[in-house]
C-alpha cells in the first residue's frame, strides 16, 4: 500500500513533466552510465538467446537426422521375399546398404557432442544467467533512483512555486515549512543514491566486461569444436562411399539427374490422392434422415 500511495503522489508530476509544465532535473553523467548499462543488458540478453538457439539447433539436427535415417532404414528393408530392392534398383545400392550405418553414425555423433553442449550450459549459460541476475538487481536500483528524482523534482517545484508567491497566507507559511522539510529529505535521499550509483555503475560495467569477454571466447571455441566434430564424423562416414569434394551445384545437378521422374510418380500414387465422399460433392442434396426401430 505504501508503494501504491507513493506512485499516486508521483503521477501528477510525471504527467506534467512529460508535457513540459514542470521542471525536470537530469544528471548528464548518470544518464551516460545508464545508456551504457542498457547496452550491456541488451548484449547479455542477446548472448543468452544466441546460445539457446545454437544448442536447440544442434539437438534438432540430431533428432531430425536420426528420425530420417530410421525411416529410410525401415523403407529400405522390406521382407526379402516380397521385394528385392538391390535387384530392382542396383544404382541405389549405396543408399540401401548405408542407411543403417548413417543412423549409427548420427547416434555416435550425438553421444560425443552431448558433453560439449552440457559444457556450454555449465561454463557459458550458467555464468551469464548469474550476471544477468545481478543486472536485474541493478536495474531495480536505477528504478528506485528515478523515483527519488521524481520526489526531488516535485518537492522542489512545489517549494519554488510557494516561495515565489507574493502574498502568503498563514496556511501557506505552514505549508512552506513542511515543504522545506520534505524537500530536504527528498534531496538527501536522491543525492545519496545518485552518488552511489555514479560510483558503482562504471565499476560494475568494467568488471562485467572483463567477465563476459572470456565467456564469449570460450563459447566461440566450443562452437568451433562442435563444428569440427560433426565435420570429422560425416567425413569418416562418407569416405569411400560418396564424393564430397565436389561443388554444391554439381551435387544438386547429379541428384536431380538421378531422381528423374520419381517426384511425378510419387505424386501420381493413389495413396496421395484425397478421396471425397459422394455426400460431400457440391450440388448433391444431403442424405435423408432414417429412423431405425
Amino acid at each position: 500500500m505504501k508503494g501504491i500511495s507513493k506512485a499516486i503522489k508521483r503521477t501528477p508530476h510525471m504527467m506534467t513533466s512529460k508535457v513540459g509544465m514542470s521542471k525536470k532535473s537530469n544528471d548528464a553523467q548518470f544518464d551516460d552510465y545508464q545508456r551504457n548499462f542498457a547496452l550491456l543488458e541488451t548484449a547479455a540478453e542477446k548472448f543468452l538467446k544466441d546460445t539457446k538457439t545454437f544448442t536447440e539447433a544442434v539437438n534438432t539436427l540430431f533428432t531430425s537426422g536420426s528420425s530420417l535415417a530410421q525411416h529410410f532404414s525401415i523403407l529400405f528393408h522390406p521382407i526379402a521375399s516380397e521385394y528385392d530392392l538391390l535387384g530392382k534398383f542396383p544404382e541405389a545400392a549405396h543408399t540401401i546398404m548405408n542407411a543403417d550405418g548413417y543412423d549409427t553414425a548420427l547416434e555416435e555423433l550425438r553421444t560425443s557432442v552431448s558433453p560439449e553442449l552440457q559444457l556450454i550450459e555449465s561454463r557459458v549459460v550458467g555464468p551469464m544467467k548469474e550476471i544477468q541476475g545481478i543486472m536485474k538487481s541493478i536495474r531495480k536500483m536505477i528504478t528506485k533512483r528515478d523515483h527519488k528524482l521524481v520526489d526531488f523534482d516535485r518537492f522542489n517545484n512545489s517549494l519554488t512555486k510557494l516561495r515565489d508567491k507574493k502574498e502568503k497566507s498563514l496556511s501557506d507559511e505552514k505549508n512552506l515549512y513542511k515543504l522545506e522539510q520534505d524537500f530536504e529529505i527528498a534531496s538527501n535521499e536522491f543525492e545519496n543514491i545518485n552518488a552511489a550509483m555514479k560510483q558503482d555503475l562504471p565499476r560494475f560495467m568494467t568488471l562485467a566486461t572483463r567477465f563476459i569477454d572470456p565467456l564469449f571466447h570460450s563459447y566461440y571455441y566450443m562452437q568451433l569444436n562442435i563444428f569440427y566434430m560433426i565435420l570429422d564424423k560425416i567425413s569418416q562416414f562418407s569416405e569411400g562411399k560418396y564424393a564430397v569434394d565436389v561443388p554444391a551445384a554439381q551435387i544438386i545437378a547429379d541428384y536431380e539427374n538421378k531422381r528423374g521422374d520419381v517426384g511425378a510418380v510419387v505424386e501420381a500414387l493413389s495413396i496421395n490422392q484425397r478421396f471425397v465422399s459422394t455426400c460431400e460433392l457440391p450440388g448433391l442434396p444431403p442424405p435423408p434422415f432414417q429412423f431405425h426401430h
